[in-house]
């Protein structure tokens, strides 16, 4: 009996040695007054590397279109073609904001995509500097610009998009990252801030700036009950607007999605495309203040920019966005009251078993599991059944076999391989029937981009896994304020009050149900504004709704996890904006995943060497250039365009120069070039009319490279730069192009070099000769007045299709007219410009020869 007595002394000694789970204490956030700071820049990475989002890059399927004219070849390409010098620069932008409790450093990368080992190491190296634990507080956002670098992303199957990973491209993308962020951080000071939208930045039946380009859905229900149709979109805008203390404008974050597909895929030169070009507009609008462009519903529409060349297309859009947006930045208003902010991520696990779909707890969306027998091949037959006798999706799928993932479903892109029989051999029914399956295209895959299999796949037939943690893991985020002002802006009526408003980071291609499902979510959950971000944090191709995906069309063929992954990642999300709720730190410990270690693993393959050859020449003027020429930006023609800076006289307007420098060994040396103009006898920058310098980051000064020899890489290479500039004036206000003053103008090119194999790295600093810039000739024929046509024009001068046609003088400019017999004046008179260039004048009957002059010399004769 005594024993019995001591049992429970015993069992509590025992539970005192046992280890036991840590109790969680939550820890409530604090409202404090905003601080922020802005940091704006481009992205220097080295010419050559490849261009994402067209497979036809792949030098195996894009033949000769898709690659640069004189084929050079490239150490910073794999299988890709190689890029040819920039038509933009790369913007890579920071914003850091706080409220001395928590913080969230937002960074616009202009890529193709993200990546969420970058963002998992810019949180460490930002957390090892400041001192600041900034894991989960930090977010990575992309334009998807089709003429931006690529390489950067580690997953082996998105490959055919990005071309194989570079570990030389990564670090350079963080450190410049982490460069930005920092000084931002820097900047910190106390600030203003506020939400702003504009429901009807784009109406369906506006299409000025993006349209819907996904015909397939039209038929497809919104959350409401209701039929899309033809054109549905989301039209709305939203902003973060960030002031200082005094009232001056830093930043605006602007949210809303277009495909960066303005350019094809036989563009060789990045470019910040319709994304880049819509931020540039509403930049120029406010001055050069930094826009940040985040993607909204940007999978399924297209820019709207019209033009018969990607170069007026996005002079187009930009002149188009500055009109549209900068009036919803006025309007909304900014407030330096304290407030409570959060920013946290979440490492979300893929396999096909962990996909699940609840739709709030409505559904139970999931895959039915799958056993393999002896040869890797499925055991059990799918009923080939996606819809009910209702029409509704069945919620066991059972015709996504794929313990891998598959891929290029819908549309047919995967019949070939499913011919190869790489396919679903017992699923017949689209968009199913197309898709290939990794475990067998992975193979094909790896051994074109030269990658060891078993480095990245492993198992056995029997039991396969994916130990891609690129394509096993992906990354969502969430952040909101609490407290912020937030002013909603339509037709030209604001009205404000303070809200919750939520931040969302989606890792892919944000499509339009998609896109509305979450809004509607975080509203249903009591956010008062929300702004849905994709291309955000990693890339997993499109994110569609289950419905939208089984419609099939190209998006459903770009993901690999089927119809469950774009809205399993969104509930994962969801999870951190419910806890947001909460008041306290958003919790993620006992939910997600461990964020991978993408160091750890061994790549399968040996990555090249991050080296450079000296160049003693860098920072001269080429005597002559190579026997075969250098290559023109946008395939200008060489004969009519002589690149040896050798042009005296330019007429405003019409012209083109070009001029050819020598530079540095492209791993080292991207030259930034910048125009001056001579004024009281001294050089002094020019800065246009969109507020910013005219150099070749912004978007008329191009900057061609050409490696000589261009196709030997074992050959002591010289690296030839070729500016191209055609003499119009910068800004999005209405005849702003036509702003081109005259006088005497050079370039002036800045880089680095090394001048030996043992020779320190130094910079130069090289001026171009200089040239002049002359009147352009005026025109008045049928009732028009116009500059004169431009064969070589590659800007879009008055707002027409093509820019190489005679161009209307701006509505509204106001023309002198003269009237001379014999050299004597006999009339004169001011005459303003009507719409499209039409022009009211009547000579005066005398005889008189007439003459129209603008305001800034331009002239031509009656």
């Amino acid at each position: 009996m005594k024993k019995l007595y001591l049992l429970p002394l015993v069992m509590a000694v025992a539970c005192e040695d046992e280890p036991s789970e840590p109790v969680y204490t939550p820890i409530p956030l604090l409202a404090g007054a905003p601080l922020a700071g802005v940091s704006s820049g481009f992205l220097r990475l080295p010419a050559g590397v490849p261009l994402g989002g067209y497979t036809s890059r792949d030098a195996a399927f894009g033949g000769t279109r898709t690659r640069p004219r004189d084929l050079r070849k490239s150490p910073w390409t794999h299988k890709f073609h190689p890029s040819a010098g920039q038509l933009t620069g790369t913007p890579l932008q920071a914003l850091w904001l706080s409220n001395a409790d928590r913080h969230m450093v937002l960074l616009r990368i202009d890529l193709i995509g993200a990546f969420d080992g970058i963002v998992f190491e810019i949180e460490k190296r930002l957390s090892a500097v400041t001192g600041l634990a900034l894991k989960g507080q930090v977010a990575m956002v992309t334009s998807h610009s089709h003429s931006s670098p690529a390489a950067h992303h580690q997953s082996l199957q998105f490959a055919l998009g990005f071309d194989r990973y570079d570990p030389r491209i990564f670090e350079r993308i963080v450190a410049q990252a982490v460069e930005q962020a920092l000084a931002a951080h820097s900047a910190l000071a106390p600030a203003k801030i506020g939400y702003g939208l504009m429901p009807q930045a784009d109406p369906r039946d506006g299409q000025q700036l993006w349209r819907d380009r996904r015909g397939e859905n039209d038929e497809l229900l919104d959350m409401d009950g209701q039929a899309t149709g033809p054109g549905f979109k989301d039209p709305s805008a939203g902003i973060l607007k960030v002031e200082s203390m005094t009232g001056e404008l830093l930043g605006v974050l602007l949210n809303i999605g277009l495909h960066g597909t303005a350019f094809g895929d036989d563009n060789v030169w990045s470019h910040w495309d319709a994304p880049g070009a819509v931020a540039y507009g509403l930049s120029a609008a406010l001055g050069g203040v930094p826009v940040f462009l985040l993607q909204g519903a940007g999978g399924d529409t297209s820019p709207a920019g019209r033009g018969e060349t990607a170069m007026a297309v996005v002079d187009d859009l930009a002149r188009r966005a500055a009109a549209r947006l900068a009036p919803l930045v006025a309007a909304t208003q900014v407030s330096a009251d304290p407030l409570i902010m959060e920013m946290s991520s979440l490492s979300l696990a893929q396999s096909h078993q962990s996909f699940t779909v609840r739709r709030r707890g409505s559904s139970n969306f999931r895959y039915a599991p799958v056993s393999l027998n002896e040869y890797g091949e499925p055991i059990e037959i799918p009923d080939n059944r996606v819809y009910d006798a209702q029409g509704a999706v069945i919620e066991l799928i059972d015709e996504f076999p794929a313990l891998l993932g598959a891929g290029l479903c819908g549309e047919g892109v995967g019949v070939p391989f499913g011919a190869l029989g790489m396919g679903f051999s017992t699923v017949t029914v689209p968009p199913y029937e197309t898709c290939a399956v990794l475990d067998r295209l992975m193979p094909v895959i790896a051994s074109r981009y030269e990658v060891d299999l078993a480095t990245t796949m492993g198992g056995s037939a029997a039991q396969p896994r994916n130990i891609e943690p690129a394509m096993a893991h992906s990354l969502v985020g969430f952040g909101f304020f609490g407290g912020i002002s937030m002013t909603i802006f339509q037709e030209g009526d604001a009205e404000t009050q303070k809200g919750r408003l939520a931040l969302m980071f989606l890792p892919g291609e944000t499509t339009t149900l998609y896109t509305l499902r979450a809004k509607r979510y975080l509203k249903d959950l009591g956010y008062d504004g929300a702004m849905l971000i994709g291309y955000a944090m990693d890339h997993e191709g499109y994110l569609l709704t289950i419905e939208d995906w089984l419609i099939g069309g190209y998006e459903p063929s770009i993901n690999v996890w089927g119809p469950l992954q774009g809205e399993y990642l969104l509930e994962g999300a969801m999870q951190l904006a419910e806890r947001g709720l909460s008041e306290h730190r958003i919790r993620v410990d006992d939910i997600g995943v461990e964020a991978p270690d993408y160091g750890a693993p061994d790549l399968g393959f040996e990555p090249i060497s991050d080296v450079d050859e000296p160049t003693p020449n860098a920072g001269t003027v080429p005597v002559t250039l190579p026997e075969a020429g250098v290559l023109l930006p946008l395939n200008l023609d060489s004969s009519a365009l002589d690149a040896t800076a050798s042009t005296v006289l330019l007429r405003a307007l019409t012209d083109v120069y070009a001029g050819s420098f020598e530079g540095g060994d492209v791993a080292i040396d991207s030259p930034l070039v910048h125009l001056e103009r001579s004024l009281d006898g001294a050089w002094q920058p020019v800065v246009g009319g969109d507020g910013l310098p005219v150099n070749s980051d912004g978007p008329g000064v191009l900057l061609g490279y050409s490696p000589s020899p261009p196709r030997s890489l074992e050959a002591v290479r010289q690296h030839l730069w070729t500016v191209v500039w055609q003499p119009v004036g910068e800004g999005t206000e209405p005849g702003a192009w036509a702003a081109m003053t005259h006088g005497s103008y050079r370039f002036v090119a800045q880089g680095r070099a090394r001048r030996s194999a043992e020779g320190e790295l130094e910079s130069y600093k090289l001026e171009l000769p200089s040239f002049e810039i002359i009147p352009a000739e005026i025109q008045f024929v049928d009732g028009v007045v116009s500059y004169q046509a431009s064969a070589l024009s590659y800007r879009l001068r008055a707002v027409l299709v093509s820019p190489n046609a005679p161009a209307p003088l701006p509505e509204g400019m106001i023309l002198g007219l003269v009237c001379r017999i014999a050299g004597e004046v006999t009339f004169e008179s001011d005459v303003s410009v009507g719409p499209s260039g039409n022009l009211e004048l009547v000579p005066p009957g005398d005889g008189s020869s007439c003459s129209l002059r603008d305001a800034y010399g331009n002239a031509g004769s009656l």
